[in-house]
């Protein structure tokens, strides 16, 4: 009876071997889930274009070919075998070649019903062409959908949409998809497709930060003989099959998108010249030093550069000293700065010049020879009872869950100030004195109510107001076309401002809005919750969340907030891996884990938790059968991996091969049982 007991139970942990490891070398992939993914797109009855679908080698296909001189919408409705669930769609708009405002893409939605089938989809804009005029577009249509009854896996398709606009739909002609440049005909004319035997140019049109390597054919066409050669220009004869070719290429360098000066005091009555601007940290370019000024063409100028800036006389046509002032009401100043790039990257004629928050503050901006670039200012006057730049700083912008900000900051030396209690009954805001702090107000718009200062940015329905009041120092005024600014920025100014008949500045700003986190009390764990994870494993704990990774703040385990050494953090959600080193510490048994996410983009956005549960494990030691007979046995100081999800795939083997010797011990001794008792 005992024996049969133990008999049962080999055979039962032989099942559960055997089902957990089919339960984890089945999962589903992308790769074969596409196969049930059956994208189409059709062509209504009677348009005047034409549509066709297909695969060159990885790359998938939209081809779309309408006649000129008639304004076309092409509707992308998508017909999914199997798929009735929500997909994402996105274009790639940096991926048009040649880039074209002639195309537009409008309606980027799609919704299913129960047979797969898109109600609406995405529409092609394509204008009446001028007669005569070829447009070739190709730009990548991303698709997204979820596969796989309850299995919540991702799958994302790419597909290249080619649309030609020709004087004739020719359904015969091949595609010619060129990746990092184009091809031509013997026309001369920019082409995305040709028929079999006509002789086609390619040209490399990658950007300069980009040195071209050499032309790759990325599809296989049996009995083509693709040229061989380094030359950013070659030419072929074009097959009776579609073709994929990219031009491979190397980085030289990276491109500088954005300049970005901070810090800079505009010019006042009296005021020194303000040589100390900052630069982002981490910023990939640098103030001129002064061997700089001389090895980038400046050296006559280097006594009057100071930190990499310049600033100037312009009727004098002088430059200014750092204890100079403006002290001319006649005169206009202007700043310069020289900036230099660090190695391995460069300005271009794009690079786009910030000034305090405003790009209206620069009138120039050139790139020498030697890639330095010059950045100048516009003209500043100065005006001893006119103030005609008002900035108030610091505001923090709403965010969902926080609350308003009232302490925002003036420049010093400003001949302004903000209201004080006295000074809002006296300007006759008297009946407002109560929910003004230190001179602002923040206000809800649907609501018609000012706010607290224990209130909250809750509602994603409500449009908030910041606006505040400015008095104008004595012997000073407010010029009619003063420039406000709120944190460097008029973008972040409304209608006003406002210069009441005494003098005082009413400014309000723009409507600000917030957007609720999907869930106002918790994010979400996606993946890795009630996992098992064993001692002595060397691969660490993979846990992710639904917030978004710029909104992360730390993790937490068993309620206490834990050292950021002891994981790690990425995008894709929020994924957190938390080290082997640290799971060693942790007691065997559950423990929980909160990975914290602000509710919000803003700093002081409140936070909210994805927390879940895993357990520790302690690691089983098994002791070998026999190793002296079974020289392929592991001996005892042999160490099994362990992984994350405690699958600990030669443990599972080996208790499936100790069981199967139990069944076949548990046999032989039934059989000589059976034979001693005659039977």
């Amino acid at each position: 009876m005992k024996k049969s007991l133990i008999s049962a139970l080999l055979l039962v942990t032989m099942l559960v071997v055997t089902l957990t490891l089919c339960s984890f070398s089945g999962d589903v992939s992308c790769t074969s889930a596409d196969e049930d993914m059956m994208y189409t797109l059709t062509a209504a009855a009677g348009t005047d274009y034409s549509v066709a679908e297909s695969t060159v080698g990885d790359y998938n296909f939209f081809r779309v070919r309408v006649n000129p001189n008639t304004a076309v919408n092409i509707p992308l409705n998508l017909a999914i075998a199997g798929q009735t669930e929500q997909e994402e769609w996105s274009f790639d708009e940096s991926s048009n070649e040649p880039v074209t405002s002639a195309l537009s893409v409008t309606d980027l939605t799609a919704s299913f019903d129960g047979s797969g089938n898109t109600t609406d989809g995405a529409t092609i804009n394509i204008p009446a062409s001028v007669e005569g005029t070829v447009y070739s577009f190709a730009f990548n249509f991303i698709i997204s959908a979820d596969v796989g009854a309850g299995l919540g896996e991702r799958c994302t398709d790419t597909y290249r949409m080619v649309i030609e606009v020709e004087d004739s739909i020719d359904e015969n002609r091949n595609l010619v998809y060129v990746i990092n440049g184009y091809a031509e005909n013997e026309a001369g004319d920019n082409i995305l497709s040709a028929d079999a035997g006509e002789t086609i140019t390619l040209a490399y049109s990658g950007p300069k930060n980009y040195e071209f390597s050499e032309w790759e054919l990325r599809s296989e066409i049996p009995g083509f003989a693709f040229p061989e050669g380094s030359s950013e220009t070659i030419t072929f004869t074009m097959p009776d099959s579609d073709v994929v070719i990219e031009a491979q290429r190397n980085k030289l360098y990276d491109l500088i998108p954005v300049v970005d000066i901070t810090d800079l005091t505009i010019p006042v009555l009296n005021a020194t010249p303000d040589f100390d601007v900052t630069i982002p940290a981490g910023a990939h370019y640098h103030l001129a030093r002064p061997q700089e000024l001389v090895d980038y063409g400046y050296g006559d100028y280097v006594d009057t550069n100071h930190n990499g800036v310049w600033w100037s006389k312009q009727n004098a046509e002088s430059d200014m000293e750092t204890t100079g002032t403006f002290n001319d009401v006649t005169e206009s100043y202007k700043f310069e700065l020289l900036l230099i790039p660090n190695s391995g990257y460069s300005f271009t004629s794009d690079t786009s010049i910030i000034v305090n928050g405003e790009p209206a503050l620069v009138s120039e901006k050139n790139i020498n020879n030697q890639g330095a670039l010059r950045i100048v200012s516009i003209d500043f006057s100065v005006d001893p009872a006119k103030i005609g730049f008002v900035s108030i700083n610091d505001l923090t912008i709403p965010a969902y869950g926080a609350t308003p900000d009232f302490d925002v900051t003036i420049p010093a030396g400003a001949h302004y100030h903000l209201a004080r209690p006295q000074e809002l009954v006296d300007y006759g805001y008297g009946d407002y004195v109560d929910t003004n702090h230190n001179g602002v107000w923040w206000f809800r718009q649907h609501a018609e109510s000012d706010m607290k200062t224990t209130d909250t940015f809750n509602d994603a329905t409500e449009s908030y107001k910041f606006d505040f009041l400015l008095i104008s120092n004595s012997g000073y005024s407010f010029a009619d076309n003063v420039v406000v600014t709120i944190n460097g920025k008029s973008s972040l100014i409304g209608d006003y401002p406002y210069i009441d008949s005494e003098g005082s500045l009413y400014v309000i700003s723009k409507d600000f809005s917030v957007t609720a986190p999907a869930s106002d009390s918790k994010y979400t764990i996606t993946s890795g919750g009630e996992i098992t994870w064993t001692k002595g494993g060397t691969d660490g704990l993979l846990i992710t969340s639904d917030a978004p990774f710029n909104r992360f703040v730390g993790v937490k385990v068993d309620d206490t907030l834990i050292d950021a050494a002891n994981y790690t953090a990425s995008e894709g959600g929020t994924k957190v891996v938390l080290k082997s080193s640290y799971l060693e510490t942790l007691s065997v048994g559950n423990h929980k884990i909160e990975i914290l996410s602000r509710a919000g983009d803003s700093a002081n956005a409140k936070q909210i938790s994805a927390e879940t549960n895993f357990t520790v494990a302690q690691q089983e030691t098994i002791t070998p059968v026999n190793p002296e007979k079974n020289p392929t046995q592991p001996s005892k100081d042999t160490e099994t991996p362990q992984t994350g999800d405690s699958s600990n795939m030669s443990l599972w083997i080996a208790l499936a091969f100790f069981s199967m010797l139990g069944v076949a011990a548990t046999i032989f001794g039934k059989k000589h049982l059976s034979t001693k008792r005659g039977k």
